[in-house]
């Protein structure tokens, strides 16, 4: 008798599967979709992720291919959401492929495939449950929807733009700098905690130790700005920020929360509102009868929201934030083409190749 595997493994499709796949070529007529490949890029400064096609980056040996056509039947659904800020179109894709896509199971956390079909763009969440009988497989996503669509770069211009923007404009990009501060000073105050992300967006299973950083809210303290003749301002706020750490244990949490109190005092970049404590929180897994080693710090801040009209300031304030772009240099150009140049002293986006010169 046959096994299981082996008629997973095998090229012959079972009787049912035979019958469905007849089926699914004749709804489809035999289509094919295009998956575009997309790099994940994160902006160090306040942590915001962009995805950029790597047809117009610049892949390096060992990406996975930039295009990817696979045969199936696309379904899908669209509801309109009409909410306060925004009324948008939610296209429920479903993909039924003949054959299992097992790009789509080993390719990085770094990369993703997008397909664009009559102007929707997917990707997949999750695979829908395999019956091997029918031996079809379906995937399942919702497509970007027009308010995400910023976070798409199809576009050089777009990537080498980010350089000079800072999305954030709470205090989040002072708590994500606290992992790559060096006091100027011989025994100053450093971070214990070196993975640090904002909340909602800490890589895909991440293993601990790492902190997440959440701001509940942001209040005013100053009726309103300071502006200046020269178009810049300032104004006094405070934020409520929830610091939750994974696999951090006693001694590294009080140690961070000493450097979070030391940091203030020396940098002077915030002031602490209230009196933070060291919480011990209980995150179960029934499989294991075990809890995670999680804490909690909450900390209320005052701060100043700034607007600076200096470029020069602008660019101390993202030295760390810097993205891959084509410059010409003609010590290392080749037949009259563009060349990388990546000096040793700066560093670039995480997911970009070279930084800007």
């Amino acid at each position: 008798m046959t096994t299981i595997n082996e008629a997973i493994n095998s090229n012959t499709k079972p009787p049912l599967g035979a019958i469905l796949e007849a089926g699914v070529n004749t709804l489809d007529a035999n289509q094919t979709i295009t998956f575009t490949l997309y790099k994940r890029i994160v902006l160090p400064l306040d942590g915001f992720i962009f995805w950029v096609n790597m047809n117009v980056a610049h892949p390096s040996v060992g990406d996975p291919p930039t295009t990817l056509n696979i045969q199936g039947a696309l379904h899908y659904s669209v509801e309109t959401e009409q909410e306060q800020e925004s009324t948008i179109s939610l296209n429920t894709v479903v993909f039924t492929a003949l054959t299992q896509v097992d790009t789509f199971n080993q390719i990085n956390p770094q990369f993703m495939y997008l397909a664009n079909y009559k102007g929707i763009r997917f990707s997949f969440s999750s695979q829908g449950k395999y019956f091997q009988q029918a031996d079809l497989y379906h995937y399942l996503g919702v497509a970007v929807t027009s308010i995400m669509s910023t976070q798409i770069i199809d576009d050089i211009d777009v990537l080498n733009s980010l350089a000079n923007k800072l999305i954030i404009t709470n205090s989040l990009p002072i708590w994500l700098s606290f992992a790559t501060y060096m006091p100027d000073y011989t025994g100053g105050p450093i971070c214990p905690i070196k993975n640090i992300f904002p909340s909602f967006l800490v890589p895909d299973n991440q293993p601990p130790p790492y902190a997440a950083i959440h701001i509940e809210e942001s209040k005013a303290l100053q009726a309103f700005p300071l502006i200046s003749g020269t178009s810049m301002s300032s104004q006094l706020v405070c934020d409520t920020v929830e610091v939750t750490t994974y696999g951090v244990a006693n001694n590294d949490m009080i140690g961070f929360l000493n450097f979070v109190v030391q940091y203030s005092m020396e940098v002077g970049l915030f002031g602490i509102m209230n009196m933070p404590i060291i919480l011990d929180e209980k995150h179960a897994q029934a499989e294991l009868s075990a809890i995670a080693q999680k804490k909690t710090i909450e900390f209320k801040i005052s701060y100043l929201q700034t607007l600076s009209s200096d470029p020069g300031l602008t660019r101390q304030l993202i030295k760390h934030a810097l993205v891959d772009i084509d410059v010409w240099d003609t010590a290392n150009t080749v037949g009259n083409k563009r060349a990388h140049v990546a000096p040793q002293d700066k560093v670039c986006i995480q997911g970009a190749s070279s930084p800007l010169p």
